[in-house]
């Protein structure tokens, strides 16, 4: 199901290229510099050939920020922390995609792009088990971002809500059930951590 946006801070991104008949000639994001794979940087502003490099983060620009709605600098701040995470971005009874993640879900989930100035589709929260379960099996990793607040709550009156990443699915943390989808597994998933210490690992 494809539902619309209502009012939620994410009507309105600087820098949309419309056509002739009002609609996106291209995304937002495919216009932006900053996301060009010769500019991209992390947070850190490291360059990819940086051996020091992130790819899990991303730099956003201050001044693209300060031109956002508080909702969309809301969701490129946490897009900037998991740069390589598929975020689920709770709006309401709903979970959106954006930019990036929208053209991700659109390909690969069937999702239909909804109207707007900026790439982005969505899905009833009912779907999250069934989506993100798609998803983690074609071996992206999904972020369920969750509101922890809600309007009206002491100190968000005029603000957007406080989000939260809630939990980080793969093929090596996924859990089953009712959120995660409860599909049977037909083989092992492993976990590896490991842990810095100076010149030690462990």
């Amino acid at each position: 199901a494809v539902v619309s946006t209502q009012s939620t801070g994410f009507s309105r991104t600087p820098g949309e290229v419309k056509s002739n008949t009002g609609e996106p000639s291209q995304y937002l994001h495919h216009t932006l510099k900053w996301l060009k794979p010769d500019n991209i940087k992390d947070r850190d502003k490291r360059k990819p050939d940086h051996e020091d490099y992130d790819r899990t983060t991303l730099h956003v620009p201050p001044d693209f920020l300060n031109k956002c709605t508080p909702g969309m600098k809301q969701w490129w701040g946490i897009k900037s922390k998991h740069f390589d995470l598929i975020l689920f971005f709770k709006v309401g009874k709903f979970y959106e995609l954006y930019h990036m993640d929208a053209e991700v879900a659109v390909k690969e989930l069937g999702l239909i792009y909804m109207k707007g100035n900026f790439a982005h589709c969505g899905f009833p929260e009912k779907a999250f088990g069934r989506y993100s379960e798609t998803l983690v099996q074609k071996g992206f990793r999904v972020a369920r971002i969750e509101q922890t607040s809600r309007p009206g709550d002491a100190g968000f009156k005029n603000k957007p809500v406080s989000r939260e990443v809630c939990a980080v699915i793969t093929k090596g943390t996924k859990t089953h059930g009712v959120l995660e989808g409860q599909s049977p597994e037909v083989q092992n998933c492993y976990l590896l951590s490991v842990c810095e210490n100076d010149d030690q690992y462990g």
